[in-house]
């Protein structure tokens, strides 16, 4: 949880705890992926250029 107005905790060996990542579900297969390793394209996340070029499901 996000600590308002104060400094990051910090771990064993004293550098600051890795910052949670959002995970988002991937428009055509439904897999969830952290949002720095999809892509996106007209508003919708998926999880790589294939599935981008597939479209969403229906």
């Amino acid at each position: 949880m996000a600590r308002i107005g104060k400094k990051p905790a910090k771990g064993k060996n004293g550098q600051a705890d890795a910052v949670a990542e959002r995970v988002l579900e991937c428009a055509h297969c439904g897999l969830n992926v952290p949002e720095s390793e999809g892509v996106r394209e007209h508003g919708r996340f998926y999880c790589s250029d294939a599935h981008r070029l597939a479209g969403p499901r229906e």
